[in-house]
């Protein structure tokens, strides 16, 4: 009898020690208690974003959501590996929402884990496989118990200056493939065991784009690799990580550019550039009754777009008024005479200036001949013509052709309310 109520009193101590433990262990990382779904944003997206990383239900590979950088937002992508998992552990629907069956299932696991680790003396950590809802946790796991060449570890870094698609290699294999378009940061999808030799390469498929390296060799030492270093550029001639300048090591450049008054600038007015590549275009876009100029270190390129840049750049785009016309000059086509019926050789010609004698572009300008009698026709077709003066100031008339009547007349020239000038032409009969 003594014997029996011994037994059940060790009996009832063990089966309590085991609930403290999984209390105590459970409250470190859950349990999970709420329903998740999309738009939600709170702490326990972020726990069991950590938990489908690191037990093969992985939501990226980069970026926010990867391993060592889960967020508190529930999105598509936490949708879609919540579902992956739902559906490797046969929960109906598998549809990615975070419901109680899931919940129950999440929990168990981790309670599992917990009572695994806290009787070997361990910490929680995470079990690294895809676990059915029943599974037993066994000594495979990765605990601190195991030596640590059971361990896993992620092979990444950062990327910069891509202007087109390069494939990271490690070891001459597991190919990574970045383009422009992703973010900042990679990680190979391999992972690494502890004392594993790693050698990650760059393969860029534009011939135009160089790529260099740093921290890319070495071996992993109970840690994920992160500080790979990967630096591109279109004709990057030089290892940027390596190269010694003579002004001092300065391998990114400035470019500024601003407007004076009575203008903008379109495009990226600052740039930051590489050794040797080229900035973007901006143009100098002048204010209505204003004109671009050039900008202040005297170029006229407008759009500009510098190249092969080797220094800091700040220039100003400048801009003046545009000229106002004040008066109107016979050029060309004065006087002459043709045959009735007939194309006269010259077209007719002026220039407008203005009170400075500059010539003014843009400006309208009116030829009209008589409508009766001796006469013109421009283009076959009409007795007034058009034309718009151009940089230089001049503005030209149509090919004319002297009508049917023979005689003296005036061709009148107008633009506003300038004073006219006349041309005097002459249609003659045949010799």
């Amino acid at each position: 009898m003594f014997k029996k109520k011994k037994f059940s009193a060790i009996l009832f101590l063990i089966a309590l020690t085991l609930s403290f433990i999984l209390t105590q262990s459970v409250q470190a990382v859950g349990p999970f208690n709420r329903d998740l779904k999309v738009g939600d944003v709170n702490s326990d997206v972020k726990e069991l974003q950590n938990f489908l990383n690191t037990n093969g239900f992985v939501l990226t590979q980069r970026g926010f959501g990867s391993l060592g950088h889960e967020t508190n937002y529930f999105g598509t992508v936490t949708k879609n590996a919540l579902a992956k998992f739902q559906k490797a552990n046969k929960i109906i629907p598998a549809i990615g929402f975070f419901d109680l069956v899931t919940r129950n299932i999440v929990n168990k696991i981790i309670a599992s884990l917990a009572i695994k680790n806290n009787l070997t003396g361990g910490a929680l950590i995470n079990i690294g496989n895809k676990p059915e809802p029943d599974t037993k946790i066994d000594s495979k796991i990765d605990t601190p118990v195991n030596n640590q060449l059971n361990s896993r570890y992620s092979l990444g870094g950062s990327i910069t200056g891509l202007v087109d698609t390069v494939v990271l290699q490690n070891n001459g294999g597991d190919d990574l493939t970045v383009d422009a378009s992703q973010g900042s940061n990679f990680t190979f999808l391999t992972s690494l065991a502890n004392g594993s030799n790693y050698n990650v390469t760059a393969k860029a498929k534009d011939l135009d784009q160089n790529c260099y390296l740093k921290n890319n060799e070495g071996i992993v030492n109970a840690a994920s690799i992160t500080d790979i270093q990967v630096a591109c550029g279109r004709n990057l001639n030089y290892n940027p990580f390596t190269y010694i300048f003579s002004n001092g090591g300065v391998s990114n450049y400035t470019l500024t550019y601003g407007a004076g008054s009575n203008g903008s600038i379109t495009g990226a007015t600052s740039q930051t550039v590489s050794r040797g590549n080229n900035g973007s275009a901006v143009t100098a876009v002048a204010n209505s009754g204003y004109h671009f100029v050039n900008w202040s270190d005297s170029s006229t390129a407008n759009p500009r777009t510098d190249t092969g840049v080797t220094g800091n750049i700040t220039v100003s785009a400048n801009f003046a008024s545009n000229p106002v016309a004040t008066t109107i000059t016979i050029t060309s086509g004065n006087p002459q005479a043709a045959t009735i019926d007939s194309m006269f050789s010259l077209p007719l010609t002026v220039t407008v200036t203005d009170a400075e004698g500059h010539p003014v572009s843009g400006v309208f300008v009116v030829f009209t001949a008589p409508a009766t009698g001796a006469s013109v026709l421009f283009s076959s077709m009409f007795t007034s013509a058009t034309a718009t003066t151009n940089a230089s100031g001049v503005a030209t008339s149509p090919a004319l052709t002297a009508n049917g009547f023979e005689g003296h007349y005036q061709i009148t020239v107008t633009s506003g309310s300038l004073t006219p000038v006349n041309f005097n032409l002459t249609n003659q009969n045949a010799v």
